[in-house]
């Protein structure tokens, strides 16, 4: 049985002993965890923007947002009375001619043919998706367009830990394993050959 000490009389122990002091200090290096997955973190400030970027995300921008081709035109800020393509600031006459304004998006800008589940939830990215799959422009009616696309996203719900109630702030005893970018185990190899803090 091991005490608050190693004891040297049973070489299993002594190396258990040695494992678990590892895995103790691996525990606390990682004490602020995810409130919405088990993803767990060095310091407050990673949590945070970890949570900011990927959970509590409040936009999401997607052409499947846009109602129709009517809302890809906006009066033009030159005070000449014609409307703007959002898509690349070209200026249409008023009163609207339909057909001219759907063909325009149709063969210029390809409304309607990309993707209509596909969201984003960066504005930069949806202005490259405009540009790249749209033949979009930047400039001023970009702003208007990307407004006409832009919704509301729920917040997720947070995660449930076992014991019912937010997520834990420490770990649950001696799980050290984190994943990594690649999604499998990072863990120490030669626990007895190194010094654990060198892990």
């Amino acid at each position: 049985m091991i005490s608050g000490k190693i004891q040297a009389s049973n070489p299993a122990d002594r190396v258990e002993a040695q494992r678990l002091t590892h895995l103790r200090l691996h525990e606390s290096e990682k004490q602020y965890s995810c409130a919405y997955c088990p993803n767990r973190f060095k310091n407050k400030n990673e949590a945070e923007r970890h949570q900011n970027s990927l959970h509590l995300r409040r936009h999401s921008w997607s052409c499947a947002a846009l109602a129709g081709p009517e809302a890809a035109f906006h009066p033009s800020m030159t005070g000449n009375g014609a409307d703007v393509c959002g898509y690349c600031g070209e200026e249409f006459a008023n009163p609207p001619r339909w057909e001219a304004r759907a063909e325009h998006l149709n063969h210029v800008h390809k409304f309607g043919e990309c993707n209509k589940a596909k969201k984003f939830f960066r504005a930069d990215h949806f202005r490259q998706h405009l540009k790249h799959s749209h033949a979009g422009t930047s400039g001023k009616w970009t702003n208007m367009l990307e407004n006409a696309c832009m919704k509301d996203e729920p917040l997720p719900e947070k995660r449930v830990t076992a014991n019912g109630g937010a997520p834990q702030q420490a770990p649950p005893a001696l799980m050290v394993t984190t994943t990594g970018l690649t999604g499998s185990p990072v863990q120490c190899s030669n626990l007895l050959e190194r010094d654990p803090r060198d892990c």
